[in-house]
């Protein structure tokens, strides 16, 4: 650090690129700043710290430092775009996408006859082409669905040249037989001919689908005049399935000159994992919508992830797809700085908008809802991937938790009430990593309190004798039978085998430090203190282990993660379903117990043959009556009440 501490007095003021290197000389972070100086001193305030967790991970491992001075702070920015994208810096925001790299729909120029071909690679395949190449690039294409319908788009409009060597020396191949080659390898077409045709389809791939249907018109009429009636009927078909294309488009605004894109960003700091959606509307029309992963290795703020991604994506958009108009679903710092390199690119005006009402906002709104619904796709992707590894997941909870073996019967527990009220519990239990249904339980705490180390006291209390009860008959401890329904007849265990019950490997506990001490104090009473227990608090997905004041976090993407949230989710999604239920019942209750003439006995035949107010409201009055004990008068008091 001393060789650091060093550097930080030297730096310079300029605006400029800033590198962080580790140990074994790796690139671990890239930045810009407008000062190189007081960006980089920065780092080393630990005051900072505390607002940004990321740098507690990353400062410690920074042994090496150098800068790189520019011009301007808009080319401080070019140039980190273009060294993160290079380099992928493990503490930088990082776009996801297969090698790396995003496609791209190429017009080989460089060739006689050019074709237009997919391309991932960018890099090596420029390095294939001459030095002064003429070849154009389209995209890139975040979406590679979107990307090959462009491609099937054009090859159904365009007979373009397919191969990149003829198949034969005298003959065209079977592609100008069917239509889809116009032999240019044969010399069956002119330079000029085909020369127009690339210039519609390079139109067709920048959206511009009205400019081209007009041409395609103008075509169609002009072989028709001319009696060349083959060609003419060519051109009508190319305009029918240009018009089909372009009925899919959604219009999204009357001002057919709009080119903008709408920029969305959503992320799980618990997963690590983001998500980018951008629509894309050029001439009014919604052509395309782009959708992006974006990974995050540590804990990034909000601003550094949304102008990173931002930087990062649109450094890969080409100057002819850059929009006159952005819509941003976060401020970004610096706009203007962003509008001038953006404007620079295009070589036209663009400008970044933030909108917070109206039309706009409401684009912005569908997008980042978009992205949303991307994202958890994606989360559940990450977990069914995970659960496809159970017995790694298994295996690894083993060695984090210092387990003797891999947990065979995990039980988890969580409370839910809404302040107080119908407080209730649940207990999953998952067997070799699944759940075993037929061993959960819930529980209703014996008396609503707002409470929650109290009722986990409770709960963990009646589980546990519950057990001393069964396998080891100690007839010394008493209050078992409130285990059972939690001294309630309205709470249904009846598909429960309590026989079944054993002791589990691994308890979780749903909650922190407070409910973790609570259910390891009953345990210790009651002589389970072995039995190795967690507490999981769901914030930012932390380990507590009994006695130790710190926690600790396990791999965001690790199976074994997913695995306890899975099981974690589960025992919310069972206490919460039971406690609506009670909820439920006592507000059914309290509405019957107005009622003239309806005691207790016949209360409880109304719920249980309707079930909820709303279900006795649309019964008819002779389904009421037919009741046992139930006459007309009565159903037609009981409906007037309601």
């Amino acid at each position: 650090m001393i060789e650091i501490q060093e550097q930080l007095k030297n730096l310079s003021i300029d605006p400029g690129v800033y590198i962080f290197k580790n140990n074994l000389d790796q690139i671990i972070y890239i930045g810009k700043a407008k000062s190189l100086r007081n960006r980089i001193k920065s780092y080393w305030n630990e005051s900072a710290w505390k607002d940004r967790p990321k740098l507690k991970v990353l400062v410690p491992q920074v042994k090496k430092l150098e800068t790189i001075i520019t011009k301007s702070e808009k080319e401080a920015l070019i140039l980190e775009s273009n060294l993160v994208f290079k380099h992928q810096p493990r503490y930088n925001v990082l776009l996801k996408a297969n090698d790396k790299q995003f496609p791209w729909l190429v017009i080989t120029y460089d060739e006689s006859y050019p074709r237009l071909i997919p391309v991932r690679k960018v890099d090596q395949f420029n390095k294939k082409a001459k030095k002064n190449t003429h070849n154009k690039f389209f995209g890139p294409y975040t979406n590679v669905g979107a990307m090959y319908e462009n491609l099937r788009l054009v090859n159904e409009l365009f007979p373009l040249r397919k191969r990149y060597k003829p198949q034969f020396k005298d003959r065209p191949c079977l592609n100008y037989d069917i239509g889809q080659c116009l032999g240019p390898c044969q010399q069956k077409v002119s330079t000029e001919e085909y020369a127009i045709m690339l210039e519609q389809v390079e139109m067709l791939l920048k959206g511009n689908y009205q400019d081209l249907q007009r041409i395609l018109t103008v075509e169609m009429n002009r072989y028709s005049e001319n009696q060349e009636y083959e060609k003419a009927a060519k051109a009508r078909d190319r305009i029918y399935a240009l018009e089909t294309f372009n009925e899919t488009q959604n219009v999204v605004s009357e001002d057919h000159n709009l080119e903008q894109d709408v920029f969305a960003m959503v992320h799980d700091d618990t997963h690590k994992i983001g998500c980018l959606q951008i629509f894309k509307t050029r001439k009014g029309k919604l052509i395309n919508r782009d959708s992006v992963e974006i990974d995050l290795h540590e804990d990034f703020d909000d601003s550094e992830i949304f102008s990173s991604a931002f930087e990062q994506y649109y450094s890969q958009v080409p100057e002819s797809e850059i929009p006159k108009e952005i819509l941003l679903s976060q401020e970004i710092d610096s706009y203007e700085l962003y509008e001038e390199w953006l404007s620079d690119r295009k070589k036209a005006k663009v400008k970044i908008q933030y909108p917070q009402r109206g039309d706009k906002y409401a684009q912005v709104n569908l997008a980042a809802r978009n992205a949303k619904i991307l994202l958890e796709k994606i989360k559940l992707n990450l977990m069914e991937d995970a659960s496809k590894n159970i017995n790694i997941a298994l295996e690894n909870l083993q060695k984090e938790l210092d387990l003797f073996q891999p947990p065979q019967r995990i039980e988890c527990y969580d409370i839910s009430h809404i302040q107080g009220s119908a407080t209730v519990a649940s207990m999953v239990c998952f067997i070799d990593g699944m759940p075993a249904k037929d061993q959960y339980r819930r529980f209703k705490i014996s008396k609503d309190q707002n409470d929650d180390f109290a009722s986990m006291k409770e709960v963990i209390s009646r589980r546990f004798k519950k057990e001393l009860k069964e396998n080891l008959h100690t007839e010394s401890i008493t209050d078992f039978d409130d285990y059972i329904a939690g001294s309630s007849e309205d709470e249904d265990q009846s598909h429960l085998s309590n026989e079944q019950d054993s002791l589990p490997d691994l308890v979780i506990i749903d909650g922190g430090k407070g409910q973790l001490s609570s259910a390891k104090e009953v345990m210790r009473e009651l002589g389970f203190d072995h039995i190795k227990t967690i507490g999981l608090a769901k914030k930012e997905e932390e380990i507590y282990l009994p006695n130790e004041s710190k926690a600790f976090i396990l791999d965001r993407k690790s199976p074994e993660l997913f695995l306890i949230q899975r099981i974690r989710n589960e025992a919310h999604r069972f206490a919460i379903t039971y406690h609506r239920k009670i909820r439920s019942q006592r507000s059914t209750k309290s509405k019957l117990e107005d009622i003239p003439g309806l005691g207790p006995k016949k209360r409880k035949l109304l719920i249980e043959a309707f079930g909820t107010i709303t279900k006795i409201r649309e019964a008819s009055i002779e389904e009421i009556s037919a009741l046992k004990g139930f006459n007309q008068r009565l159903a037609e008091t009981i409906k007037t009440h309601i």
